[in-house]
């Protein structure tokens, strides 16, 4: 499975590195930590209504 990201968070992302002065591998951690819906895309929990299609998932964060 191929996990894409919406524009809407990478740019979320792109502001908390800039305003949070986030560490420089914070885009790496986050891509790591996603690779776990390439092996296990229905980890987490089914959203309802018109996000039906969608999973909301968080961590683990290294």
């Amino acid at each position: 499975m191929r996990v894409v990201f919406a524009a809407g968070p990478l740019a979320d992302l792109a502001e908390l590195e800039e305003f949070l002065s986030l560490p420089g591998g914070t885009r790496l951690r986050v891509r790591e930590s996603v690779r776990t819906l390439e092996r296990f895309p229905y980890a987490g929990r089914a959203l309802e209504g018109e996000w039906e299609p969608y999973r909301l998932w968080i961590g683990p964060w290294p």
